[in-house]
């Protein structure tokens, strides 16, 4: 049985990645990201609607063993909050060498592309003009570096708006999407950033990529 780690599996924007992988009949470790009190409330309340499912797993450290990885809950507004999500994260694979998993992916911010929202091509460089886009920018750079230590590892950067996680249906479909880019192939690659809207009034070449690599795929995008 095909294992995932989610880093954030139980925050706002894992949630809805859990309930996917489970359906689809993978294993779910799934690392805190709670930095208060609060958060850790209510990722206490997101475990309860899982249920009683043997599938799901919360662990404190990673474990030594998994094919996919997903950072879910890695960018914030605030420099101080992810300074501590990178100290989590950081202390979460110190008791073991780091496990090659097949693929991974970050979820990150369409913010980074400052004042390009209009224009979302994957290939034009970023601008980032806000405190989440400057953190998308900081992360993403911090991630890829830190994969690219750990061999040869497929690695997907994906790009959407963040927000959609507050409605439960966007942040599903966006949920179902970050699974899918785990189980693509991408001959020759071995990063690829990816970009996502569900805007049905934004640039309607914004999600040309996506679509073309996971045509057949869903059948909605």
């Amino acid at each position: 049985m095909e294992r995932a780690l989610i880093f954030g599996g139980l925050s706002p924007q894992g949630f809805p990645l859990s309930e996917i992988l489970l359906e689809k009949g993978l294993q779910v470790v799934s690392l805190s990201t709670a930095l208060n009190e609060d958060e850790r409330q209510s990722e206490d309340e997101r475990e309860l609607f899982l249920g009683r499912n043997a599938l799901f797993q919360i662990e404190k450290a990673a474990p030594e063993a998994f094919d996919y990885l997903f950072l879910t809950d890695m960018i914030r507004p605030s420099p101080k909050s992810n300074a501590r999500l990178k100290e989590k994260w950081i202390k979460m694979f110190l008791p073991h060498p780091p496990a090659v998993p097949k693929s991974s992916v970050l979820l990150s911010s369409l913010e980074i592309c400052g004042g390009n929202e209009g224009r979302r091509s994957e290939s034009m460089p970023v601008h980032p003009r806000t405190a989440l886009g400057k953190a998308a920018d900081e992360m993403e750079s911090y991630f890829a570096g830190r994969l690219g230590k750990a061999g040869d590892v497929q690695t997907v950067i994906f790009r959407t708006d963040l927000g959609n996680f507050t409605d439960r249906r966007k942040g599903r479909r966006t949920a179902e999407l970050m699974a899918e880019l785990a189980f693509a192939d991408f001959p020759g690659s071995r990063l690829e950033v990816i970009h996502f809207t569900d805007d049905l009034q934004g640039d309607p070449a914004s999600n040309r990529k996506i679509k073309t690599i996971l045509r057949g795929k869903i059948d909605w995008l």
